[in-house]
């Protein structure tokens, strides 16, 4: 069997179907047969094929109904299910460079995808009925955007050029205020899921090895940084926004959980059923 890299991998609400984009420039598809609390057990039901190179990045939309791919090439792919199977229904030329990552902000009439591209530009691409687009654009960083978050309320990018800005989701994007707390690029961000508190939480990582987690207090954003020690690439909070996992150096994962003060600490991790 080829062996491909994995540039992305998202599961859906119910943790039972994972879509991954791959290398190759296949999107592929597996539904994951185990039981609650059991580790993965993964059975690929389809593959998804274009032209367009390697396959950066792949998500589900509307519980799995939709999935939107991105492209090296610039381009982008919408596929619609359609009686259990996945078709082509368009496809979109975004720019010339590459796409590293995107993110979706789905409603009732509209898919808004956001594109973090190769030349520092925000493109956003509004989808409405009949695969109609929409799209704006925004100068977000100086190089290339690597990484973008999406939600109601605010748009979160990191960059080639080490920093992190905070975007107000209002009628435009309105920068809000940017970091400049890492010493290279950055890698991955994403926003805690709402909490009991009802405070704004988020982290960022990068190839300096740092992980940044910012809390909102009033006006004012407090940070906390923790140095893993070598390259951090991917950050993922649990759904009830509890635990932060980091990805790190070769394949390696760390947890960590807010202590009684609110300072995130780390937690030894175990096999599942041990």
């Amino acid at each position: 069997m080829e062996s491909h890299k994995i540039h992305s991998i998202q599961s859906d609400a119910c943790e039972k179907r994972i879509v991954t984009a791959c290398s190759d420039g296949v999107v592929r598809i597996f539904d994951n047969t185990a039981e609650l609390g059991q580790p993965p057990s993964l059975d690929l039901i389809q593959e998804l094929q274009t032209q367009y190179g390697v396959c950066t990045k792949a998500v589900f939309v509307n519980d799995g109904e939709i999935i939107v791919s991105a492209y090296f090439s610039g381009k982008i792919a919408i596929w619609k299910r359609e009686n259990g199977s996945y078709s082509l229904a368009t496809t979109r030329d975004v720019f010339t460079g590459t796409i590293y990552d995107l993110d979706i902000l789905y409603t009732i009439n509209v898919i808004k995808i956001y594109c973090a591209c190769s030349d520092g530009v925000l493109r956003v691409l509004d989808l409405a009925g009949g695969y109609n687009f929409n799209q704006n654009e925004i100068v977000a960083h100086r190089f290339g955007i690597t990484c973008v978050y999406s939600s109601k309320s605010i748009v979160l990018t990191g960059g080639l050029d080490n920093s992190v800005v905070l975007w107000r989701n209002e009628n435009d994007l309105k920068e809000e205020i940017r970091f400049r707390d890492h010493k290279g690029v950055v890698r991955d961000v994403e926003v805690c899921p709402d909490n009991v508190s009802g405070f704004l939480c988020f982290a960022s990582c990068g190839e300096d090895g740092l992980v940044n987690i910012y809390t909102k207090v009033e006006s004012n954003y407090n940070k906390q940084s923790i140095d893993i020690g070598e390259p951090v690439y991917s950050l993922s909070w649990s759904r009830t926004g509890f635990s932060l996992s980091v990805g790190y150096g070769d394949n390696n994962f760390k947890c960590f959980i807010p202590g009684s003060d609110g300072e995130f600490t780390e937690v030894e991790l175990s096999k599942c059923g041990e």
